[in-house]
């Protein structure tokens, strides 16, 4: 009967661990979960590392660090905190590294007081999980953490794909964003930069990591209602008329009823941008005259970079500002077109602003 309460309470554990691990939202969470969740498990020591192979240069896994061929460790505790982004053939014994070319797919090895468990993931890259101080656990233990690195593998898959997915809908995004500024060459970039800026503003702004995110993939399609704007209008050099103008305007809510039919978060967002983003602080912008709070938060930010941007490069109706008469400019304007904060961090986020132009140049 106690064999059977401790079973029961080893597994418990492991559910409860492995549950855990769907709750992290960037890599670098999700896999020191994973090492925090094993160490507190079983009691084990907190030295541990997680390693993933890097097959070549251009390979860049799940997060923006580019290495040479070999297993990088890319998640450590202990001492192995300090060890980020160094080789794994360089840190540990040959023991270890042996026993990692040779373990099997998914499979788990015992090396007296270490622990090596491998998962290929469904980009076929291997993943391997190190623990030390694991020396007297139980033939209870081990089984129980071959179960745990069986739904770790789940875990895993399931975050790979789901970023897949998630980083598919952004480089379509982008693109289209991009194919509607494409059509006037002066605009080549501007996509890029208003959703550089409108992540700095969102961040400096206050709003999770989360939300910011989000805004910087949304905000490059606040223009997409233009495919249904004629190129004479569009294009025309100097100022519109006021029939043209009022043409113009319909953007707005074309581009946000060619997206308001999606239930996908980065979409949804896309169109409340599309559809406010000309909408003014004090209530004197279109196609709703929404103002104060009532407008997004996404759209007042995209609101702020994309006219910054449009005033500091040329147009076919104008010439670029200075950088000195657009602040000035959006001084004039703050509690007007702008909410008076956004203007604000905005001043305060100046050079990492500018830095994004010259990033960017067209």
């Amino acid at each position: 009967m106690r064999i059977i309460e401790s079973n029961k309470r080893g597994l418990e554990q492991v559910i409860e661990a492995t549950t855990g691990l769907f709750k992290y939202q960037s890599f670098d969470s999700f896999v020191g979960g994973i090492l925090y969740q094993l160490s507190s498990l079983f009691d084990f020591e907190k030295d541990a590392f997680f390693a993933r192979t890097v097959e070549s240069k251009e390979n860049e896994g799940f997060i923006s660090l580019k290495h040479n061929d070999g297993n990088i460790i890319f998640a450590g505790i202990g001492k192995y905190k300090n060890h980020i982004g160094e080789k794994v053939e360089l840190i540990v014994d040959e023991e270890v590294v042996s026993a990692m070319s040779k373990i099997e797919d998914n499979g788990v090895v015992f090396l007296e007081d270490k622990y090596i468990g491998h998962h290929r993931g469904v980009n076929n890259i291997d993943n391997y999980i190190y623990m030390e101080g694991t020396e007297g656990i139980t033939d209870l233990d081990q089984s129980l953490l071959k179960i745990f690195m069986t739904n770790f593998s789940v875990a895993f898959d399931n975050y790979q794909l789901n970023k897949d997915i998630y980083d598919t809908q952004k480089e379509v995004v982008l693109t289209l964003g991009e194919v509607i500024e494409k059509k006037n060459a002066m605009t080549a970039n501007h996509v890029r930069r208003v959703s550089e800026i409108s992540s700095i503003l969102a961040k400096a702004y206050g709003l999770s990591d989360k939300k910011a995110e989000l805004i910087k993939v949304a905000t490059p399609m606040h223009d997409i209602g233009k495919v249904a704007i004629s190129d004479n209008i569009l294009l025309k050099p100097g100022k519109l008329t006021d029939d043209e103008f009022e043409i113009m305007k319909t953007h707005a809510e074309l581009g946000y009823n060619i997206l308001k039919h999606s239930n996908r978060e980065i979409l949804k967002m896309a169109a409340a941008v599309a559809l406010e983003h000309h909408e003014r602080w004090d209530g004197t912008g279109y196609p709703q005259g929404k103002k104060g709070e009532e407008i997004a938060i996404s759209a007042r930010i995209t609101m702020v970079a994309d006219v910054f941007d449009a005033l500091t490069h040329d147009r076919c109706y104008k010439k670029a500002w200075s950088i000195d008469d657009t602040l000035s400019y959006f001084k004039e304007e703050s509690g007007k077109m702008f909410e008076p904060k956004l203007v604000e961090i905005l001043f305060e986020n100046i050079n990492k602003i500018v830095s994004v132009l010259e990033k960017y140049t067209d």
